[in-house]
């Protein structure tokens, strides 16, 4: 193997989460080089599953410095290995990638996780790095006066951010939410800013609006992109001033308001096409936290889960029902898992365990679809597995990642010949991907 590629690592780590079975919710680190996972029999095996459909030498994992990818091979298991619902022989793999070894679920990740103390910290549950970074973020900006815009897709939890900023600030006041999106343009001024008796049809009283009700606290503004164009000057001076001025009223008043808003919308956008004033823009963005979407942390799926299932959370779940919550899309992100988690609890709320039929249909197409012979990627890169008909090695397609390429000549101890066989490929074009890569002949022998 060239030893080169096993220098320490300059990026961010890699690990691989227990969603299932290895202890639920452990993390493991997934150093450089081999990494062969299967039964505990045997010093050679790196990562030992207490699994009975687990084989003893299952499945191993090499990876090389500099990469974007791994490489994860079978090793003649009998259960076989599935990455993202699908069987596989060897195939390149990513964070992000679910792998099932027998009954046992991998999640594959990059990163430092948060520790489990940190876990559920400022009432934003999950380890994944990305969730680790998000409350990072917010405790640094939580103290301050900036204004802060939280931007991600409809159910990532932006106004659970928003909460954890207020929470975290220290300011005594309470947390005032307005939706903006369904706000009408003529009802504006009086939400935000209030009204005197009189003022206007229906006026029978004196309100507060939204800025004096949060004052010494935070104004929430959700949704904040699907504020009406001719709303936005009057939010500007309010926000520039410190001052509002209720509908009917002849004298500004002094507020203390810390404001946060969130939008789904890609703001950007709509400065460009001139629905959103880049001013306003400027006002509220004082620091941006993005809100990453499910996909993006899928190692915190089933804590999330669980989370949702309250005192239920204990319950069993096969391994077909865990694999089919790992490795649904979510489009509607963590709200759609929270209502899944509800739905459940009302129709199957006395069964044992809980099956991969109880799910929605749209969640189990591909994990009900026979298993593939050609071990595709899922990474969208090209598969080691056999091509038929192979001959002049001038096929089309693009060559293998470099990992894989230097993975396969490890696994062939340097032999062109057989990488090429493995491949169905000739020796020639083995070569030519070397040169590509600039990959040195001779490269995977051990010496």
């Amino acid at each position: 193997m060239n030893e080169d590629r096993l220098e320490p690592d300059r990026a961010e780590p890699w690990f691989l989460y227990a969603a299932r079975g290895l202890g639920d919710g452990s993390y493991h680190p997934l150093p450089l080089g081999d990494t062969c996972i299967g039964r505990d029999e045997g010093s050679d095996i790196h990562l030992a599953l207490f699994d009975p459909a687990v084989s003893r030498l299952h499945a191993t994992i090499a990876r090389y410095a500099g990469e974007e990818t791994a490489w994860l091979q079978d090793r003649g298991s009998s259960n076989g290995v599935f990455v993202n619902g699908r069987r596989v022989d060897g195939v390149a793999i990513r964070p992000g990638d679910v792998v099932r070894l027998g009954d046992t679920m991998l999640v594959v990740g990059r990163g430092e996780p948060a520790a489990p103390e940190d876990e559920a910290q400022l009432g934003v549950l999950g380890r994944s790095p990305v969730v680790a970074e998000l409350r990072a973020v917010v405790r640094k900006v939580a103290p301050s006066a900036l204004p802060v815009l939280i931007v991600g897709a409809t159910g990532t939890g932006k106004d659970v951010v928003a909460r954890a900023v207020h929470d975290a600030s220290g300011r005594r006041g309470r947390i005032v939410a307005v939706n903006c999106a369904a706000l009408p343009g003529t009802l504006v001024e009086s939400v935000l800013f209030g009204h005197k008796r009189g003022a206007f049809t229906g006026a029978v009283s004196d309100a507060e609006g939204a800025f004096v009700q949060a004052s010494g606290g935070t104004l929430f503004l959700d949704e904040v992109g699907d504020l009406a164009l001719e709303a936005q000057p009057k939010l500007l001076r309010a926000l520039e001033n410190g001052e509002i001025t209720p509908v009917g009223a002849t004298s500004p008043v002094r507020v203390d308001v810390r404001v946060v808003a969130a939008t789904h919308v890609a703001l950007d956008a709509e400065m460009d096409a001139g629905t959103f004033r880049r001013d306003l823009y400027g006002r509220l963005a004082g620091v941006v936290v993005r809100t990453p979407p499910l996909v993006e942390r899928r190692a915190d799926v089933l804590p999330l889960f669980r989370s949702f299932l309250g005192q239920s959370g204990a319950r069993e779940l096969s391994a077909d029902f865990v694999e089919s919550l790992l490795v649904h899309a979510w489009p509607f992100n963590v709200r759609e898992l929270r209502k899944l988690a509800e739905r459940l609890l009302v129709l199957h709320a006395d069964a044992p365990r809980w099956e991969r039929g109880m799910l929605h249909k749209e969640m189990r197409p591909l994990l009900d679809a026979p298993p593939r012979s050609d071990a595709p990627s899922v990474s969208g890169l090209p598969s080691a597995a056999p091509v038929a008909g192979a001959d002049d090695g001038r096929r089309e397609g693009p060559p293998p990642a470099r990992a894989e390429l230097l993975a396969l000549l490890a696994q062939c101890d340097g032999n062109v010949s057989r990488v090429a066989e493995l491949v169905g490929r000739n020796r020639k074009q083995v070569y030519r991907w070397m040169e590509q890569h600039a990959i040195e002949r001779g490269t995977g022998r051990k010496r």
